[in-house]
């Protein structure tokens, strides 16, 4: 999905100069969302305001809302930070970003831990124990004073006399 990503950019963004900071960082389904909101501030400008900000949107997709949009200025770009680290592709992602800009002593220990991690032997399973259980006894015949078994019909026993 990740790779697809790459590829697929709607066009919008590509002729928007607000997604130029995060176009190709960011997934193309929250780059609509985005876009959605984009659209209500457009529409919002030619006809009506937008109604008082309710905060819903930002709170629950963790994305510029129509407001915060409204607010930018002309020809300003959204910045990643702007949207939050889950709809960020991983490539950009700041444990990433952490794990570049880490030091060398850092970078040799992750890789020191990686390599034990990979190379140490899997634990062998071994025969489980045995272990009693509640269930019917082995070895003990089955009794008809218990059985469920139903006897045989009258027709039944006619035919095995035959």
């Amino acid at each position: 999905m990740v790779a697809s990503e790459h590829i697929h950019i709607p066009l919008f963004a590509l002729n928007n100069p607000l997604y130029t900071n995060v176009r190709g960082k960011i997934l193309s389904f929250t780059l609509k969302k985005i876009n959605d909101q984009y659209q209500k501030t457009k529409h919002a400008i030619s006809r009506e305001p937008l109604p008082p900000c309710t905060g819903f949107f930002s709170k629950t997709m963790r994305l510029p809302c129509a407001h915060t949009i409204s607010l930018l200025e002309n020809d300003q770009a959204l910045m990643l930070h702007n949207i939050h680290e889950h709809w960020w592709i991983l490539e950009h992602s700041p444990v990433l970003e952490v794990k570049e800009n880490a030091s060398r002593v850092q970078q040799a220990t992750a890789h020191v831990t990686l390599d034990n991690m990979i190379n140490t032997l899997p634990m062998i399973l071994q025969n489980p124990r045995e272990v009693s259980t509640r269930g019917r006894l082995s070895g003990i015949q089955h009794s008809s004073v218990n059985s469920t078994r139903r006897d045989p019909s009258g027709f039944e026993l006619v035919e095995c006399r035959e």
